[in-house]
């Protein structure tokens, strides 16, 4: 049979029941047993965070797993890919843009960042950015619309190509997840694309992405 590797970039079905998406008993055995299969067969299983390799290692499948974590090709992302149109075509002259480009997801909890805007509101240099689509999208369409904020956009799923130019555009990038301690071992790779294009982070995790952001000094 062919060699595998197999990339575990999330933990599953784990994520899923504790972020309350997975309920269904039967779901989550066969959830639990396929993930258990999968370790045994693939060849070699590589994690893309600590938290991860540690998980799986600790379920006896250690001298098969390796660290690998996500990276950035410095030469797509970097602050002088700073697209000017961008800004222009959105109005966003002479502002401050906090920016979060993204899986509008249940984990990433973007409420909070709706909430921030509210009380932001009568300062109007700052403008938050949202790009990208999902799930809780509409969600916070509405509460935008509740709270009659001026200070949020909504911008869909923007080309490939076209994501470096952005977040070179953003003065700082928000990289938030539900507080959960599962997400201490999450290192979300937008970061990476964030700190090559020298654009400064807020984070709201624990655990390895905080390390990472303290020591590099690229954001709080």
């Amino acid at each position: 049979h062919c060699k595998y590797v197999f990339n575990v970039s999330d933990l599953w079905p784990e994520s899923a029941i504790k972020l309350g998406v997975l309920h269904n008993k039967l779901l989550i055995k066969m959830s639990v047993w396929l993930e258990e299969f999968s370790y045994k067969k693939a060849d070699i299983i590589t994690g893309q965070t600590r938290g991860i390799v540690e998980n799986i290692s600790s379920r006896g499948f250690k001298d098969k797993t390796y660290l690998i974590t996500n990276g950035v090709d410095l030469n797509l992302f970097g602050k002088d890919k700073i697209n000017r149109e961008f800004i222009k075509n959105n109005g966003l002259e002479n502002k401050f843009i906090v920016g979060y480009a993204g899986i509008h997801g249940i984990a990433q909890k973007l409420e909070t960042i709706i909430e921030a805007a509210n009380l932001l509101k009568d300062c109007k240099d700052i403008m938050f950015v949202f790009v990208g689509d999902g799930p809780e999208k509409p969600m916070l369409m509405n509460l935008k619309e509740k709270y009659g904020l001026n200070n949020v956009m909504f911008l869909p799923v923007q080309p490939k190509k076209n994501m470096p130019g952005i977040v070179a555009s953003f003065d700082c990038a928000l990289v938030p997840l539900k507080k959960l301690d599962l997400f201490k071992g999450a290192l979300p790779s937008k970061m990476f694309e964030t700190m090559a294009s020298n654009v400064p982070i807020i984070l709201s995790v624990e655990g390895e992405a905080k390390e990472l952001v303290e020591n590099a000094k690229s954001g709080i």
